[in-house]
């Protein structure tokens, strides 16, 4: 499942050492979970510590070595007894100053697809909130360790059939939960555990970095960088956004593009990738980056007439998934050249609508590997347009909203059944 001959990335930038992956691989045969994650951890700290640009994320590995090392003593001596590992799991990233409950909706509808007992769903806790300013890596870094402790609370049978897990993220969650990728394929392979799907939702793929242009556009990227640069504001996460680098470290959303870097890899571990945006409505999202495209996206509105409809656009689904619902709109023509997109004056491209900047390496980077979109049009009253950002969770929305963003969370749980291998057990479908 892992690439052969990469290890997990300690500075966002993917070197070979093969001895190292044998270590992970020994560890992943190890006589206990706890023993084989330890070495996992022991291992990754070696690394780590080779490079001072990755001090900020030792302290939460050493904490978790020193955790597993006294786990393993608490449970050997008191012969604690572990649930079996449910066969279909479910991990949800919230996003920047987000929370756990944020996924609440989402995973009552997930639990609602399955038969009672077979899924397990863990909403992510390590960055609520202001934690999220710590930056892509260091949130990464916590989210790896938060999933590889919930899943040694699971004790895998002898005779276990594989088990499934699927990915969601939202918005900045989803970048999140691309980082810890590389940190979990050793320990998904030893339990028996198959990357399923990942999904992201509204999530900025290409960054935030604005283009320029005209002088309305060039005030917006003056106001954009500068709020993403107040570092009370958003930290090391706003140098993310922007995607900026040092002098001698690549910036982290460029190492993560890269085709032959261990983050895509691991994302082509994945059986379907899922990128679902707003075409038209997200202020802090655009349509390219949320769906790692151009966005040539038609400016028109294909949700039916009146308030606080929806339609869905999509492209590469399989036919099982199209009958969840009643037929959907004519998929968007995505394959335009990127070699035909003009250069800004910096060496950046932008999408169709000028609304990000990025470099052309991110974008066939990341599209090296393939994906699923859902292009979401939503016809909402004006001054509801701040709140649909965080529609596709069914969140913080109007009242009158409720209704149709409920409905897209029933059919995003009823896709992700199928890519589970389940029909699902509420076949209520929805217009949409």
């Amino acid at each position: 499942m892992a690439a052969a001959g990469y290890e997990p990335p300690a500075n966002g930038v993917a070197t070979r050492n093969n001895s190292y992956c044998s270590i992970f691989g020994r560890a992943a045969m190890g006589p206990s979970a706890e023993d084989g994650h330890a070495t996992l951890v022991a291992a990754q700290l070696a690394q780590m510590q080779l490079n001072e640009a990755t001090a900020p994320g030792l302290s939460c590995w050493q904490e978790r070595r020193s955790a597993l090392l006294a786990r393993r003593d608490d449970n050997q001596a008191e012969g604690t007894v572990r649930a079996d590992l449910p066969t279909h799991l479910f991990v949800l990233v919230h996003g920047n100053n987000g929370h756990p409950t944020d996924f609440d909706v989402v995973a009552a509808a997930l639990v609602a697809q399955f038969p009672p007992g077979s899924i397990a769903i863990l909403q992510s806790n390590v960055n609520m909130r202001q934690k999220t300013r710590a930056g892509i890596a260091q949130c990464g870094h916590r989210l790896a360790l938060e999933i590889l402790t919930w899943l040694l609370t699971f004790r895998v049978p002898d005779t276990s059939s594989p088990r499934r897990l699927s990915m969601l993220g939202h918005s900045f969650g989803g970048l999140i939960a691309r980082h810890c990728l590389p940190f979990l394929l050793h320990t998904l392979s030893a339990m028996h555990i198959q990357p399923t799907s990942f999904v992201t939702l509204c999530t900025p793929h290409l960054g935030s970095r604005k283009p320029g242009g005209s002088l309305p556009r060039v005030f917006s990227k003056w106001l954009v960088h500068r709020i993403l640069l107040t570092q009370r504001l958003y930290g090391q996460t706003g140098l993310d956004l922007l995607v900026l680098g040092t002098s001698t470290d690549q910036a982290t959303l460029e190492a993560m593009s890269a085709p032959d870097s261990v983050y895509v890899r691991a994302l082509a571990a994945f059986e379907h990738r899922t990128a679902v945006g707003l075409a038209t409505g997200d202020h802090l999202v655009a349509h390219a980056a949320s769906t790692i495209s151009l966005s040539c996206a038609d400016e028109t509105n294909l949700a039916p007439k009146g308030m606080w409809s929806w339609a869905v656009e999509h492209n590469d689904f399989a036919p099982a998934h199209l009958s969840l619902a009643p037929p959907l709109p004519t998929p968007l023509e995505l394959e335009h050249r990127v070699e035909c997109v003009p250069q800004l004056h910096d060496g950046y491209i932008a999408d169709a609508r000028r609304r990000i900047a990025f470099t052309k390496s991110m974008l066939t980077g990341l599209q090296s590997v393939g994906w699923r979109r859902m292009h979401l049009h939503i016809r909402a009253p004006l001054q509801h347009w701040l709140k649909l950002h965080n529609w596709p969770l069914a969140i913080r929305q109007a009242p009158l909203a409720e209704p149709s963003s409920k409905a897209f969370v029933a059919l995003l749980a009823s896709t992700l059944a199928v890519d589970h291998g389940i029909a699902g057990l509420d076949s209520t479908k929805t217009d949409v």
